[in-house]
């Protein structure tokens, strides 16, 4: 049997060293990516208060919308909040500080809904209702994250989820585990990695449809793990305002033996992708289940940049991926020119 091994050594090389990642362009102008999303040929690109458009084929600049401020449109910032993009009805919802904002996919201002009286950290609307992930300190010793249906007035309809915060009052879990969900096709899909490897579906008005349970082996935290987790928290812009000298003499800072089983969750057509904490050779390993819980794939993929520790504490980090025509589309920070870019991989 003859051996084509220039295609060997190129598999080898691409195996380890990501050869088969193809780089699309660099993305001038971008600063601080906290969200993107592909609808049709262009990738939208959350960048600080701005949406900016790119081709998704070239990755030339097209246009931006939105801007930082206080009027219809506009966007409040805080090192709480990460803004998020949201695809519904045509429209891209922006999770903004205050309001959730919504813009045609051609930069037009459509409308927007102003927040409750709520500490929300993630707001995204569902059909005719939104789904809140917020802080929740009713109790004076313990701090929640829960995940709630709200009617198009921001009055509740129904908790779905709750789980111990990784952030309490003295201490600060260092690996957090907190609440992830998606939405898609009118359904609510949440992580509970709380309950091991686990998603459970709700309609829209927030009823339970069906919960989803497959296997998966556990990641052990190592002391490189700890370490660059404190480093990261150290560095996290918040902290470095309050002081990490000051905030250590009131918090203890824990680290559990294992990562949490499930990291995140998405869609790519009907099947659902899961992100999990599995590393191999520098990259992140994730599962391809179908609706029914069932391993369709397993696929490690390049690691994107994780954003401030805080918002990663609370759950809402930048997830600078999606998954779109059978290609995983990525942003990568070039340390070497300083700036971003669009980069995919064949899955």
């Amino acid at each position: 049997m003859k051996i084509n091994y220039l295609l060997l050594v190129m598999f080898i090389l691409g195996s380890v060293q990501g050869l088969f990642a193809e780089k699309i362009a660099e993305l001038n102008g971008i600063e601080k990516p906290t969200d993107l999303l592909c609808a049709g040929q262009n990738i939208y690109i959350m960048d600080g208060a701005n949406v900016k458009v790119f081709g998704l084929s070239k990755g030339e600049f097209k246009f931006k919308f939105a801007r930082k401020g206080e009027g219809p449109g506009e966007i409040k910032m805080s090192p709480f909040q990460t803004n998020t993009l949201t695809p519904h009805n045509d429209n891209i919802a922006i999770d903004s500080l205050d309001r959730v904002i919504f813009y045609s996919t051609y930069g037009e201002f459509k409308r927007e809904v102003k927040k409750g009286r709520f500490l929300a950290v993630q707001v995204k609307p569902v059909s005719r209702n939104y789904v809140v992930k917020r802080i929740d300190r009713s109790d004076n010793k313990t701090e929640y994250i829960t995940l709630d249906v709200y009617d198009r007035n921001m009055n509740k309809l129904k908790e779905i989820a709750r789980q111990r915060s990784s952030i309490q009052f003295d201490t600060v879990r260092m690996i957090p585990d907190s609440i992830h969900f998606y939405i898609k096709n009118e359904r609510i899909y949440v992580e509970r990695s709380d309950k091991g490897t686990v998603i459970e579906v709700f309609d829209t008005d927030g009823n339970p449809l069906r919960t989803l349970k497959f296997s998966s082996a556990k990641t052990i935290v190592t002391e490189t793990d700890k370490n660059s987790a404190m480093n990261r928290y150290k560095n996290d812009s918040l902290v470095k305002q309050i002081g990490f000298e000051n905030l250590k003499k009131r918090i203890s800072f824990e680290f559990p033996k294992y990562f949490p089983e499930i990291a995140n969750v998405s869609f790519y057509k009907n099947n659902i992708i899961i992100k999990t904490y599995a590393r191999k050779n520098g990259k992140i390993l994730y599962k391809i289940i179908d609706l029914n819980g069932k391993i369709i794939s397993r696929v490690f993929l390049p690691k994107t940049w994780e954003g401030e520790m805080i918002a990663h504490l609370n759950g809402v980090e930048p997830e600078l991926y999606t998954f779109h025509d059978g290609y995983f589309y990525y942003l990568f920070e070039n340390y070497d020119t300083e700036e971003f870019e669009l980069h995919r991989v064949k899955i």
